[in-house]
């Protein structure tokens, strides 16, 4: 696949129609996490990731108590990116897409979000639930796409996606 067919894919990524779904609250987060230090997520950064990840970890993702929440994410955001999933996944409705996409938010140019259409267009195979070892694959997999182009892992993700669902 070509830089140019991944940006033209990039350009049509939509997670969908509702509010709480827009990428715009998504790339918020993303510039106010590039300029934060010490790097973590408030709970309503967090709960609204879970809901643009999936409505229903929304819920769960509201379960954390926000002292420990700002405590965890700020230890995770320090740790290389295998050991951050792992620690992120210690929180309630976190599973490794919301890790993932954390983790893309954070440094949108190397690590990509994981979701299952994203999977299915690299792999060809379906999947519904992912383990950290899946995202470190896909991970490779998507940094070998990228290999010699100039697009982040975050556009490469959200063209993959799109991809993925047109499938």
């Amino acid at each position: 696949m070509s830089e140019a067919e991944l940006r033209d894919l990039a350009e049509r990524f939509s997670m969908g129609r509702r509010a709480y779904q827009r990428e715009e609250a998504m790339l918020k987060i993303s510039r106010v996490l590039a300029e934060r230090e010490p790097k973590y997520l408030t709970y309503f950064e967090l709960v609204r990731i879970a809901a643009f990840v999936d409505a229903q970890l929304a819920a769960y993702a509201s379960a954390n108590e926000p002292n420990i929440l700002k405590h965890t994410t700020e230890e995770a955001l320090a740790l290389p990116a295998e050991q951050a999933v792992q620690k992120l996944l210690g929180l309630s409705g976190v599973d490794v897409r919301v890790a993932s996409l954390v983790l893309s938010l954070l440094d949108p140019e190397n690590l990509p979000f994981l979701n299952r259409f994203a999977w299915t267009a690299l792999f060809s195979t379906p999947k519904l639930r992912f383990s950290p070892e899946d995202y470190r694959r896909y991970r490779s997999a998507v940094a070998e796409l990228r290999r010699g182009m100039r697009i982040s892992a975050y556009d490469v993700s959200k063209a993959l996606t799109v991809l993925g669902m047109e499938r």
